[in-house]
C-alpha cells in the first residue's frame, strides 16, 4: 500500500515524525511518502515564501507518486497565521479546494482518486514566542475541526481530530515536539488501519 502525507510540517527528525511514526505502527507493507513543507497552506500563498499553497502544489506532487492507494491531508495550520487574516470559512474553503483538487479523475491513472484521510489541526496557542501567532488565530483554531469533519462528510473522507489525541509544544503553542508527532503517529495508523480494511 502506498501513502502521501500531504502536510504542513517538515521531515526533520523523521523517525519520531508522524510519517516516522506511521510507518512503523503500518510495518513494511506500506510505503509511506513524506510530502510535508514547513508553512504550506490549504491554498494561500505567501508573498515572502512562494510555492506554500497546497492546492497549487497538489497535482504534480501526487502526479508523480502514482499509483497511490491513500493520501492524507494535514493541512490548515499555517492558514491561521495573522500574515493571512483569513476566517474559518475562508480556512475551510482552502481545504475543501484541496479535496476538489484531489478528487478530479483527470489527475489519476486510471481515472480513479485514491481513498482519503483527512486530519485537522492540533489546537494552537499564543505564547508570545511567534509574532504571527495571536489571540485570533488561538480562537480560530478551535472552531476548524467541526468544519474539516463536516467537509470530510461532504467528500467521503475519512476523518480525524489531532486536537483530541495530541498537542503542541507546551513551550511555543505552535508545533508538535516529539510526544505530539507519536501520538498523532499512532492515531493516524490507526484510523488508516479502519480506511483500508
Amino acid at each position: 500500500m502506498r501513502i502521501i502525507n500531504y502536510a504542513d510540517i517538515s521531515i526533520e527528525h523523521i523517525l519520531c515524525h508522524i510519517c516516522g511514526v506511521l510507518q512503523e505502527c503500518l510495518g513494511p507493507e506500506c510505503c509511506v511518502l513524506e510530502e510535508g513543507l514547513g508553512g504550506r497552506t490549504t491554498s494561500l500563498e505567501d508573498p515572502a515564501a512562494p510555492g506554500r499553497s497546497g492546492l497549487a502544489l497538489l497535482a504534480p506532487i501526487v502526479q508523480s507518486h502514482q499509483p497511490l492507494d491513500l493520501l492524507v491531508f494535514l493541512l490548515g495550520t499555517n492558514d491561521m497565521k495573522n500574515t493571512y487574516h483569513a476566517s474559518v470559512a475562508d480556512i475551510r474553503r482552502g481545504m475543501e479546494l484541496v479535496l476538489q483538487a484531489a478528487l478530479c479523475p483527470y489527475a489519476w491513472v486510471p481515472r480513479n482518486p485514491p481513498k482519503m484521510l483527512l486530519i485537522s489541526p492540533t489546537y494552537i496557542y499564543d505564547r508570545g514566542v511567534h509574532d504571527f501567532i495571536d489571540a485570533a488565530s488561538a480562537e480560530k483554531s478551535l472552531h476548524l475541526a467541526a468544519h474539516y469533519e463536516q467537509l470530510s462528510k461532504d467528500y467521503g473522507c475519512a476523518f480525524l481530530d489531532a486536537a483530541q489525541v495530541a498537542a503542541p509544544s507546551e513551550w511555543e503553542g505552535l508545533h508538535l515536539d516529539k510526544k505530539g508527532h507519536a501520538a498523532l503517529g499512532r492515531a493516524a495508523a490507526e484510523a488508516v488501519r479502519r480506511l483500508m480494511k
